[in-house]
Parts: structure tokens; sequence; C-alpha cells
């Protein structure tokens, strides 16, 4: 650690190596007499004071609750372990975890966003319900409907389960429930994708259909002239 970012962590943490030598006076003095052979002395690793302590022993204290305008869980502990030849190794943190707040506009939108996907949720599975119970609607049109609104609605689930799933940050169910979600999504584009290629469909048949009725058009209007002509020939 360089000289001027240790005296920024020195001025933010406002805590001085002297200040921690005189907080684990009373300790040192007691470590002294009890360990003629050395200790760990007392130090600063930028963060927190580290108290003596034996070789081979682990230091333990109390996570700190606010660092450089971030709140952290003060109720977990942070470790050091004194070594052997009487160095301390690198200061361990991991339990000291930030305390994430989400803004209240962002808890707002997060339940808006809740009911609406609930809403449509129940919307698609009603209008699902009658495309499957009603024999007359079931054609080619309405099948790839029914898939898009599956793609939806699995889609919406996936969303709604993420939400209530947010407690289990990094586990395995986390992982599958995101990529479920992504690939539902996913889905959701190709049944789009088909729907737009059946209206192509669609509308070039119609082109066609229109273009040969034209054609059959002029070719029977020439017939009637033919006829015309050759009925104003004979005598």
């Amino acid at each position: 650690m360089n000289g001027s970012l240790s005296e920024e962590i020195l001025h933010a943490t406002n805590v001085t190596l002297e200040q921690c030598k005189a907080q684990y006076a009373n300790d040192t003095f007691v470590l002294s007499d009890a360990y003629p052979e050395g200790f760990c002395k007392v130090t600063f690793d930028g963060v927190v004071c580290w108290p003596p302590t034996p070789h081979n022993h682990t230091a333990t204290i109390k996570c700190f609750s606010e660092l450089f305008a971030i709140k952290y869980d003060d109720t977990q502990n942070a470790t050091r372990v004194c070594l052997s030849d009487g160095t301390w190794s690198k200061s361990d943190y991991t339990g000291c975890k930030e305390i994430i707040t989400l803004p209240a506009d962002v808890e707002t939108q997060t339940t808006i966003y809740f009911f609406g996907y609930t809403l449509s949720l129940v919307t698609l599975a009603i209008a699902v319900t009658i495309f499957r119970y009603f024999k007359e609607l079931r054609c080619l049109r309405n099948t790839i409907h029914m898939n898009l609104m599956f793609s939806y609605m699995l889609t919406y689930c996936m969303w709604i389960v993420t939400l209530i799933s947010l407690n289990f940050e990094g586990s395995i169910l986390c992982i599958i429930i995101v990529t479920l979600l992504h690939y539902f999504h996913i889905t959701t584009f190709f049944w789009m994708f088909v729907e737009g290629f059946r209206q192509v469909f669609c509308f070039q048949k119609g082109f066609r259909r229109q273009k040969i009725l034209r054609t059959a058009d002029i070719e029977y209007e020439n017939k009637q002239e033919q006829l015309t002509g050759v009925y104003l020939l004979l005598p």
C-alpha cells in the first residue's frame, strides 16, 4: 500500500497507528510478560486496529459498521492470523458483508412490476383457456397465438419466482431460475418470428391469388373480344 493511499485511509477512518498502540497498551504489557519469546505487535492495516496476538493464534475483531460511506454488517467478525515468525497474515474481511439497501423508488417499481406481471399472467391464462375450450377456435393461427401466450406466461412466472428467490443469491437454485428466465424470454421472440413469418406467407399467398385472378380476367376478356370479332365477321 503506497503512502498517499495509507494517509487517505487513515484520514477517512480517523485512526493512527499511535492511537492503535495506545488502545491496546494494556494487552501489550500483559503479553510481554506471558510470551517473552515474542508475539505479533499492534498494527493498523488501513481499516482497523489489530490487537497484539501470540504466535500461531488468530485475532478476531468485530466488523466495522461503516467504511467510506458504505454500511457493513457489524454483527460478524474479521480475522487475522499471527504467524510463527511474529508477522501478520493478510486480513480476512470475508465475513464483513456490505448492507445493500434498495431505494424506496426501486421497491415501488418492483411492486408495480409484480402486480402488472401477475395481472398479465391471469389474463393470458384466461385467453389460453378460451382457445383450448372452444373447438371452433382451433386452427394453425390460434395454435401459434397460444404458444406465444404460453411463452409469455412462463416468462412472467419465472420473473415472479426470481423475485422470491433473491434471498438465495449465489446458490445453484438461483442460477437455474435466472437461466430459465432468460430462456423463456428468448422463446417469446421465437414465437413472434413464427407469427410474423405466417403473416408474410399469408400476404404473399393473397397477392399471388389476386395476380392469378387478374390474369384469368384478362384472358377471359381477350376470349370475349375474339368471340365478338368472330361473330361480327359472320354473314
